[in-house]
């Protein structure tokens, strides 16, 4: 379960940051070119105060013989049900199919800035 745990948040982390906090869209990289825009839009983000001060917001609690962590991001949120699973690995954007794939159940709120994920 550590292991579940560990993966887990670290992609609800990663979400966070990239695209909760700085923004950035979670379109596909499939092109090498794609993939530099997509770090140099990065880098710029995160030299800019307005975005790279944002907080966010991981707490943990007791949820029944498990636990349940929240990552919360400060972003403008997403429509969660739109997501999809992608269509391949290579398409990337397969935060959310690792964190549902670990733990026990997800939730979205407070319009898509936080996810709570229950383990165990």
């Amino acid at each position: 379960m550590a292991a579940d745990i560990s993966y887990a948040v670290q992609e609800a982390v990663g979400n966070a940051v990239i695209h909760g906090n700085l923004g950035l869209d979670g379109a596909m990289r499939a092109s090498m070119e794609e993939l530099r825009q997509f770090a140099a839009d990065m880098e710029r983000r995160l030299g800019d105060p307005a975005y790279a001060h944002l907080p966010i917001t991981i707490a943990a609690r007791r949820h029944g013989d498990g636990v349940a962590i929240s990552v919360e991001d400060s972003g403008g949120g997403f429509h969660h049900p739109s997501v999809r699973p992608p269509a391949s690995a290579a398409a990337g954007g397969l935060g959310l199919t690792i964190i549902r794939k670990c733990c026990r159940r997800l939730r979205f709120s407070r319009d898509g800035r936080r996810i709570t994920m229950v383990f165990g």
